[in-house]
Parts: C-alpha cells; sequence; structure tokens
C-alpha cells in the first residue's frame, strides 16, 4: 500500500530539508505547487503524497522521491494541487 526507502520518515525529512533551506511551509507550497494544507499535514504525518506531489516537493527540497513515502493508490491528484501556477491535474 505505502511504498518508501527503509530508514526515511517522509514527515522528519520535508521538514528537516525545508527548515534547512530556510523555506516556510507556505514557500515550499508556492514553489512545488501544492497546496499549504497538504504541505502542513504531510509534515505533521497525517497524510502521505502521491507520486505526483511527491516529486513536485522533492524536486524543491533537492531529494530523491523515492526517499518519500508515498501512496500507491489511484486517487485524483487535483485534491493536493492549489493555487495560481499550480500544475494541471488532468
Amino acid at each position: 500500500m505505502f511504498s518508501a526507502m527503509p530508514g526515511f520518515d517522509s514527515p522528519s525529512l520535508l521538514r528537516t530539508k525545508r527548515q534547512a533551506l530556510g523555506l516556510t511551509q507556505n514557500q515550499l507550497a508556492w514553489a512545488s505547487g501544492v497546496s499549504p494544507i497538504t504541505v502542513s499535514r504531510i509534515e505533521r504525518g497525517a497524510h502521505l503524497p502521491n507520486k505526483r506531489t511527491a516529486r513536485a516537493l522533492a524536486s524543491v527540497l533537492n531529494v530523491n522521491p523515492d526517499h518519500l513515502r508515498i501512496r500507491e493508490n489511484k486517487d485524483r491528484d487535483a485534491e493536493h494541487f492549489a493555487g495560481v501556477g499550480a500544475p494541471d491535474p488532468t
């Protein structure tokens, strides 16, 4: 159901990398094209990103997306993307 590299914790990795880059959750959300609420929920461990969201966050944070735990199901990506300039979920 979930996929991750052993030894990696998505919430800790995201928070640690974001803070090391001096980014707020809102700045990370804007730069990656995901909603701020999604970033917050992932960092709290309340949500697992889908593959598309994981790739977007990993790109901004300069981490391998394979190091992030992701959802394997085919839920629509649209609920995780928001804002001007966000990727088209279709």
